[in-house]
């Protein structure tokens, strides 16, 4: 292994797009490689060390997978039955319907069940306004009321699946998600530094998140998005995290600490139709399928690891057969995903095979 082509790339981001960024590479569940670039704070020139604490954003939902599948070889949670089970309150679930005569909402015909949150085909949309500013269970049900945006099961679509979710996870479990999160997955994983955007109070703990704009970045307000109510969690984009903490936990997923062999199997398992395929359709996706929180990929496309990304830039990389690991953390809000996720992967594996 030699890693000098990815302290390069992760240099070259930080001269060219970003203020700056850090890597960690994880081989048989043992660090192997760590890096840091450029700058945590521009504007005070504040150098990147590499243990800053992250909005992970969506690098939230694999953890928010895992708690799900763990629930579910606890008895506590079925994969196929209806969201009503846990949440009655969506037990009279409408859909809106585009046909010839226009827009209506009719009941749905489908169920909304748990798989259908975990692989975002349940027909939830992507506005979190909807949920105003309440504690997650509050929050959660006032979607109830509202029309789902198709079928459950027919499309797949970027949206509160994973808010929802963090609902039900929180009526199984009988605890707050954060406390959910902190005693199965924080704990075990050594997590230390993990927590919900929600539970900080002073934000300076936090680097500070930039915005792409014209092929390099600018101050952007601090967003709380994903933490509108101090006792709101967000399963969906909520985490707030470390480099090392992440790689903790890829590599307690990895090394079966976390998932028995069969709920594992499910989150890796690809759950896009004939029908929901054409909406997976980001460039950055291009060659994968979608599975439990994950990207999964498809032998038909030549590709082979696993994971998934962040609204800032964060990127992780799984490959069980190398039994290795990849974590990229930066605080760019829109950075180029097309140019940044294909280079990772690229000098990831250039690396591991040096």
């Amino acid at each position: 292994m030699n890693f000098g082509a990815l302290s390069k790339a992760v240099g070259a981001f930080t001269d060219e797009m970003l203020p700056g960024a850090c890597a960690r590479v994880s081989v048989h569940g043992k660090n192997v490689f760590a890096v840091s670039a450029g700058m945590s704070d521009a504007e005070n020139q504040i150098e990147m060390r590499g243990d800053e604490v992250f909005s992970a954003y969506s690098m939230t939902k694999p953890l928010t997978a895992c708690l799900a599948l763990m629930a579910w070889e606890k008895g506590l949670l079925d994969p196929d039955a209806p969201l009503c089970t846990y949440l009655p309150e969506f037990r009279e679930i409408k859909v809106l319907i585009r046909d010839e005569s226009g827009l209506h909402i009719a009941p749905a015909k489908n169920a909304v069940t748990v798989y259908r949150l975990l692989t975002m085909s349940a027909g939830f949309g992507s506005d979190m306004a909807l949920l105003g500013a309440s504690p997650t269970r509050r929050a959660i049900s006032s979607l109830a009321e509202k029309p789902l945006l198709f079928e459950p099961g027919e499309h797949w679509l970027y949206g509160l699946c994973y808010e929802v979710l963090g609902a039900v996870l929180e009526e199984v479990y009988r605890l707050p998600l954060r406390r959910a999160f902190s005693k199965y997955i924080f704990k075990p994983c050594g997590m230390t530094d993990s927590r919900f955007l929600s539970e900080v109070t002073d934000y300076s703990q936090i680097v500070p998140v930039y915005r792409a704009a014209l092929g390099t970045y600018e101050s952007a307000p601090l967003d709380l998005t994903y933490a509108p109510h101090s006792a709101y969690d967000s399963g969906g984009a909520g985490l707030v995290t470390t480099a090392k903490d992440y790689e903790n936990f890829l590599n307690a997923l990895m090394g079966g600490k976390l998932l028995k062999e069969k709920s594992l199997a499910l989150m890796k398992a690809d759950s896009l139709t004939v029908s929901s395929r054409p909406d997976f359709n980001w460039p950055q996706t291009k060659g994968y399928g979608y599975g439990c929180g994950v990207r999964v990929p498809l032998a038909s496309e030549g590709t082979r690891d696993y994971g998934w990304g962040g609204a800032a830039g964060a990127y992780c990389l799984l490959d069980f057969d190398l039994d290795a690991c990849l974590v990229f953390f930066t605080n760019v809000l829109n950075a180029d995903e097309t140019v940044l996720y294909p280079r990772l992967r690229s000098v990831f594996y250039e690396s591991i095979k040096a």
